[in-house]
């Protein structure tokens, strides 16, 4: 296999895990390695397992298409607090990466557990993926080496963020936490998930809501102008100084302010409390 190498070595410099450029003994027969105790291998390397074929989906709203072809890996190993290891990886294919390494200490056994993530672009990759990784221990060079088949792509087609208006609600088990809905609402047509409402009416979705993130979700929608917060910043979201309406794809957006009045106990038990945030619905401009 042709290799190229696309990322630096990346040291592990935290309490006693140095870089090394030194190599051990390399054990070429070793490709997913071989468990021996939860999840490592006798050298302390986590083993990877065989791959069928990644699939990705691309959803293609009104708003936008999100058509991201990232993936991630990972290698872990166990690192005494002396220790001097390093990672390398290898592809077959030249990929846009990112790496990231983390550690956790374990005081049980006085180790550390770093965890080495590589993050692939596949957006260009037309043939299946090789991918490696040499973890340079102490005494020996652990290697880690797979075969990922071909990327299979699927498209989904929606309204809004994954969502379409019209699907019945039994159909949106995914989305609905049905445990603890209704929330914030005596009307039984409002559901929520952690960070969105529901609205049905006939049992079909007719409307999105959602008091999250909702700068960020305003940009994605287009919002004529970057929403602007009252002070101070509070756990359950701001009110909304600059109110807007717009459409965009047959979509009629509001962002706005509005008082939920909290009656299950869901975040205050045994009591009720109001607050005026903003909020942003999304729905068919027809509607």
């Amino acid at each position: 296999m042709k290799k190229i190498i696309l990322l630096f070595l990346l040291p592990v410099m935290f309490s006693g895990c140095k870089e090394d450029e030194a190599g051990g003994e390399r054990d070429d027969a070793n490709e997913l390695g071989q468990m021996e105790n939860n999840g490592f291998d006798a050298n302390g390397v986590s083993v990877w397992e065989r791959e069928s074929e990644v699939i990705f989906t691309d959803h293609y709203s009104r708003i936008d298409t999100i058509a991201e072809r990232i993936l991630e890996r990972y290698v872990q190993y166990y690192c005494s607090e002396d220790d001097t290891v390093s990672v390398k990886w290898y592809m077959n294919e030249t990929i846009q990466t990112d790496v990231v390494t983390n550690k956790k200490w374990l005081g049980d056994i006085q180790k550390w557990i770093i965890t080495n993530v590589v993050r692939l672009d596949l957006a260009d990759i037309t043939e299946n993926l090789q991918i490696e990784a040499i973890v340079q221990l102490p005494d020996k060079t652990v290697r880690r080496f797979k075969t990922i088949p071909l990327v299979t792509v699927k498209k989904e087609v929606s309204d809004a963020f994954e969502f379409t208006f019209g699907t019945p609600r039994a159909e949106m088990g995914d989305y609905i936490d049905s445990d603890l809905s209704p929330r914030f609402s005596a009307e039984s047509s409002f559901w929520n998930s952690s960070t969105n409402w529901f609205e049905f009416s006939g049992g079909k979705l007719i409307r999105l809501y959602f008091w999250s993130d909702l700068a960020s979700t305003a940009e994605k929608c287009k919002i004529p102008e970057p929403l602007i917060f009252a002070e101070p910043l509070i756990f359950y979201g701001n009110a909304i100084r600059n109110p807007q309406e717009w459409e965009i794809g047959g979509l009629k957006i509001k962002s706005y302010n509005t008082t939920f009045h909290e009656t299950s106990g869901v975040f205050i038990e045994y009591s009720d409390w109001s607050i005026e945030r903003g909020c942003l619905t999304i729905e068919r401009a027809e509607n």
